[in-house]
């Protein structure tokens, strides 16, 4: 009964009913926090995360296909960005601790 209701959310978000965004999101938000915490401890990306994901769902509504499983597809859309913003995080520390080593190095070189 609950999938066939967010079927109906679904298609009034992607017919652009906001109030369909809000509980969409309202729904999901508390299961999303807690799936980011068990892939990363630290609950700020993993906020910033589930406001990408849905506002990434919002600007694309109307490219969106019909879809059977909402629950999945959110979560699914989730873990995928977060894991993307994991890999650019240390990715990005990588190159920070780099350039940290290199000014250790110019201080140390005459």
């Amino acid at each position: 009964m609950s999938e066939n209701k967010d079927t109906i959310l679904w298609d009034r978000f992607r017919q652009g009913e906001e109030q369909a965004l809000y509980s969409l999101y309202d729904k999901y938000y508390h299961l999303l926090f807690f799936l980011g915490l068990k892939i990363c401890a630290r609950s700020e990306p993993v906020k910033d995360c589930i406001q990408q994901v849905f506002l990434y769902l919002w600007e694309k509504r109307t490219g969106l296909d019909t879809v059977t499983n909402v629950r999945s597809y959110i979560i699914t859309s989730f873990k995928r960005r977060l894991l993307l913003q994991l890999q650019q995080e240390k990715k990005d520390n990588g190159l920070l601790s780099l350039w940290m080593e290199m000014q250790k190095l110019k201080t140390v070189l005459p």
